[in-house]
């Protein structure tokens, strides 16, 4: 992964993961799948300040068509 540290907003901007590198306004992002409404929600923090509990489930990866949120279900 490679990745650039904003001390000012204590957080990583993720600009490339295994040689893939986000094109043109794509961008990374994680998200947790919310099993009670069973769908994808977008990190409320930083992945690096994310405590990652027993049963969470994260996706990386992102649906053309909604880049916010990964196009697989679990």
């Amino acid at each position: 992964m490679d990745a650039t540290w904003f001390p000012e907003f204590r957080a990583y901007f993720v600009n490339e993961i295994l040689g893939v590198a986000p094109e043109r306004a794509q961008f990374w992002s994680v998200s947790l799948w919310n099993e009670s409404i069973s769908a994808w929600e977008p990190l409320p923090l930083g992945a690096d300040l994310l405590s990652v509990k027993d049963g969470h489930v994260m996706g990386v990866e992102f649906d053309p068509d909604n880049p916010q949120l990964p196009v697989s279900v679990p």
